[in-house]
């Protein structure tokens, strides 16, 4: 979890800890694009992203943004890699 906490925070200059309102449309296209990024190039995959627009701050954002990593780092690496 640890690695996913620190690609949230490190890919998404979006999200505002300073406890002001975040678009969660924004922060959360731009945490899936930065994970997706980080596997190798090869696989053909298209991600549809459906997501609502509107705002919440950090302190309900981040939890969202760990589980969303979680949930898209382990698809991607029990999918397409061998354990």
């Amino acid at each position: 979890m640890a690695c996913g906490m620190s690609i949230e925070l490190a890919c998404c200059p979006s999200l505002d800890i300073s406890y002001r309102s975040t678009s969660v449309k924004d922060y959360l296209e731009n945490l899936i694009e930065s994970i997706i990024s980080i596997f190798p190039p090869g696989i053909n995959l298209k991600v549809e992203k459906n997501i609502d627009d509107f705002d919440l701050d950090p302190k309900r954002l981040i939890p969202v943004g760990i589980i969303v990593s979680e949930i898209l780092t382990n698809t991607m690496k029990y999918a397409f890699y061998p354990v």
